[in-house]
């Protein structure tokens, strides 16, 4: 995440009485903690998934309540090659027995 989006995301956050964790790698890779009101946080994630992806960036969750789950995807893929791998979990687990809808784009 850019800092200006992350201090936006505290501040937003802050207001509704929750907070921000952040700890961020040389290679760009931040990993962000919102605690806060399921429905705040779910807006939050929408808000910044938008603004990243135009440039290039993505968020996905590695955590998250039970309550927030159907929801929310979990990974936000917006990526040309969901239907290649639609298509290949459908050839290799045509039953849909492997961990079904757990994956990107509820592969």
């Amino acid at each position: 995440m850019i800092p200006g989006q992350i201090a936006e995301a505290h501040k937003r956050l802050a207001a509704w009485g929750g907070e921000t964790i952040c700890v961020t790698q040389a290679c760009g890779i931040m990993t962000a903690a919102l605690i806060g009101g399921d429905s705040q946080v779910a807006q939050l994630v929408r808000e910044l998934r938008e603004s990243l992806r135009a440039s290039g960036g993505s968020v996905a969750i590695l955590r998250m309540p039970e309550t927030m789950r159907g929801e929310t995807d979990v990974w936000d893929c917006r990526s040309d090659s969901l239907p290649l791998m639609r298509e290949i979990k459908r050839r290799f687990d045509a039953n849909r027995v492997l961990n079904p809808g757990r994956f990107v784009g509820g592969i």
